[in-house]
């Protein structure tokens, strides 16, 4: 192997582990956003607030623009926090379906109810 073909190939791969590494931190911060959502949520429902507010709704809709996958259904269709929450666990996990696909192989994502 020539000293130019070595250089390329080692840039190559720099370019590689930089391109895997922006995307860990995309994933991440997709993550971060949902979490901190459901956080909101199951804070809001401690407090017996079940009202979901305009602003919400805004941050939903910018939320699904960010994320790989698009809002279930059925979070659209929520009308209270309790509903929001569990629409919100579903987004999450396929989400993580997507970036994480070797979850699929633990045990416990094949317990039914």
């Amino acid at each position: 192997m020539s000293i130019e073909k070595a250089a390329d190939e080692m840039a190559a791969a720099r370019d590689r582990a930089a391109e895997r590494a922006d995307r860990r931190r995309t994933h991440r911060l997709q993550v971060r956003h949902i979490e901190r959502l459901v956080e909101q949520m199951e804070i809001r429902n401690l407090k017996r607030d079940r009202q979901v507010s305009d602003e919400m709704w805004l941050e939903l809709s910018r939320l699904e623009d960010f994320l790989p996958v698009p809002a279930p259904p059925s979070l659209w269709k929520a009308r209270t926090t309790v509903h929001l929450h569990n629409a919100l666990l579903d987004w999450e996990g396929n989400l993580l379906d997507i970036i994480a696909p070797q979850r699929r192989l633990y045990p416990d994502r094949n317990e039914q109810d």
